[in-house]
């Protein structure tokens, strides 16, 4: 299990942000639209995905700071292996399904890879996901903006910032 995913894990546990009374979902506030993709501001953070015919993916920026890739996944429950290819780069991780949903780690060379990239290809335990990265430098960097906003972040915060380059 991926270090960031174990962190998420028991931060989920701990802070119940994902549970079966309470699943992840894209309802809340409208941020902003950019380059094709969707910012909203909920409990749960704020979160970037294409909207149309449902999200493939999701970032997401949690009110407690840090960064997490989401999929849609009725399938599965618990710790599932996985793995996000971005073009030539490849991830592997295992994510934590609950309530429809795969939580996975979304470290900085991960965001890069996704800020520089054209596709997104997922296998998350057999089930497939595809997305076109267009955009993506814009909606990470709106998502910045978004949790900076929401968390009132200052230089002089005893937390440290969610950056999505940095």
């Amino acid at each position: 299990m991926g270090f960031l995913t174990k962190l998420f894990s028991a931060s989920a546990v701990c802070f119940g942000l994902v549970s079966q009374a309470q699943a992840f979902d894209l309802n809340g506030s409208h941020y902003a639209d950019v380059r094709g993709w969707r910012v909203v501001q909920n409990q749960f953070g704020c979160s970037g995905y294409v909207p149309g015919t449902g999200p493939s993916v999701i970032f997401n920026t949690p009110p407690a700071g840090g960064w997490q890739m989401i999929f849609v996944d009725p399938a599965h429950y618990g710790d599932v292996p996985g793995v996000v290819d971005v073009d030539k780069y490849s991830f592997d991780d295992t994510f934590y399904v609950d309530g429809g949903y795969a939580y996975g780690g979304f470290d900085l060379s991960l965001r890069k890879s996704v800020g520089q990239g054209r596709m997104l290809y997922a296998d998350i335990g057999g089930v497939r996901y595809e997305q076109s990265l267009r955009g993506s430098t814009a909606v990470l960097l709106k998502l910045e903006e978004c949790w900076t906003r929401m968390s009132g972040w200052t230089t002089q915060s005893n937390k440290a910032p969610t950056r999505a380059f940095k």
